[in-house]
């Protein structure tokens, strides 16, 4: 249930249109580079190995803070590429947006003051599982355009960011991109291994602005770690973006029965909820930080699903197959309500002809239409605010809960 309630943070949001650009910027635009050779890179000591396409252009370089490793990479453009790969994770919506305000700033000190910035393309989906933004910006300065590219992702609890600060090359940027990230490891860290994981697009007008990435993984005592770090990188206009970054992590039963959580949000790169959930003795008590200030409260009930419960009663609910059945999920979703149990009614409407299910999801005033195969996985998901419509799609996913 909390893939669904992804969707309410868009709510107040609105999108943007690109400006249209001269015909002759919009040939330098569409410039790409012939085939590049694919090279192994690898640093010993900032333990990562991957793979470019290119060649170095410059020596790779550990950042002077220790937060990770510089690499220039040739492509054969004026402009080489920039990567950076952070020794932690990053909010990856939140990056983008401070990366590309260093960018312009990087280019005012070189050029002159921007005469204005336009938010020309927002990506958002995945890599061989990993959670992957882009942004590209069009800018003007000196009666001129300009073209900057931007692209984040994580992989094994860590982040990797590239930048292209040139007009066109947008394929062959992305390309390498993913060359870098579908080969990435860190050989002397073992990686942690999921036996369920998924990955879901998030599109607002038929844009995609965010994605969303869960995984499950064997724990102590027969318990189960659950992990579900969401992101929103929506252009508010044509100027401004706005970002949302939260990650949720709990401990459950096998039954999926919830055990105890830790709920993080950042909206724009500011700590917005630092909350902590665990059992008291007369139900549970939820501490921490909200909106810059301490909290802390207790409520009472005795059992919280966790996303593994919730996924176990979809499951359940959709394998009976009646038409018009429905159950209610008890879980803690603190965007919706910090301090109690939110409770969720799941409906399942009538089984598709592609072999999926129609589930109708309410909470509160808000009803999702999604669609769930015959082990509880939404692979689909829409619903809509006055006239904005949202939408989610599962684009990666690999073993089963």
């Amino acid at each position: 249930m909390r893939g669904i309630v992804l969707l309410v943070t868009f709510g107040l949001l609105v999108g943007c249109s690109a400006r249209t650009a001269p015909q002759r910027f919009a040939d330098q635009l569409a410039v790409e580079t012939g085939d590049l050779v694919s090279r192994p890179l690898e640093s010993v000591e900032a333990d990562f190995a991957t793979r470019i396409l290119g060649k170095l252009a410059l020596p790779i370089e550990i950042l002077e803070d220790g937060s990770g490793t510089s690499v220039v990479i040739d492509i054969g453009t004026p402009r080489s590429v920039e990567c950076f790969f952070f020794a932690d994770e990053l909010d990856l919506a939140a990056a983008l947006i401070d990366y590309s305000k260093l960018a312009f700033e990087e280019f005012s000190s070189q050029l002159g003051a921007i005469e204005k910035t336009q938010v020309s393309e927002v990506e958002a989906g995945a890599i061989d599982g990993a959670p992957m933004f882009s942004v590209e910006w069009i800018y003007t300065v000196g009666g001129g355009n300009g073209h900057l590219k931007h692209r984040v992702a994580s992989v094994a609890d860590r982040s990797v960011y590239c930048r292209h600060l040139e007009t066109g090359y947008r394929k062959t940027f992305a390309r390498l991109f993913e060359e870098i990230v579908r080969n990435l490891r860190y050989p002397s860290t073992p990686r942690r291994k999921p036996f369920y994981e998924s990955v879901v697009r998030v599109l607002f007008s038929k844009r995609p602005v965010g994605v969303e990435r869960t995984a499950f993984y064997e724990h102590d005592e027969g318990d189960v770690r659950l992990e579900r770090s969401s992101h929103l990188l929506l252009p508010v206009d044509g100027q401004t973006l706005m970002a949302s970054d939260i990650v949720d992590v709990q401990f459950s039963t096998r039954e999926g029965m919830l055990i105890n959580a830790v709920h993080v949000q950042s909206e724009n790169g500011g700590l917005t909820a630092n909350l902590a959930l665990d059992p008291s003795d007369n139900g549970w008590k939820v501490y921490g930080m909200l909106q810059e200030k301490e909290f802390a409260s207790e409520f009472t009930g005795s059992r919280i699903h966790s996303m593994l419960g919730d996924g176990k009663a979809v499951r359940q609910l959709v394998q009976k197959g009646e038409a018009g059945a429905s159950i209610e999920l008890g879980s803690w979703l603190p965007e919706v309500s910090p301090a109690a149990v939110t409770t969720g009614v799941v409906k399942m409407k009538g089984k598709r002809d592609d072999g999926h299910y129609n589930v109708d999801v309410s909470v509160g005033p808000l009803l999702v239409r999604t669609i769930v195969d015959d082990q509880g996985e939404t692979v689909a998901g829409q619903t809509k605010f006055g006239q904005l419509e949202f939408e989610m799609v599962q684009i990666f996913q690999r073993g089963r809960f």
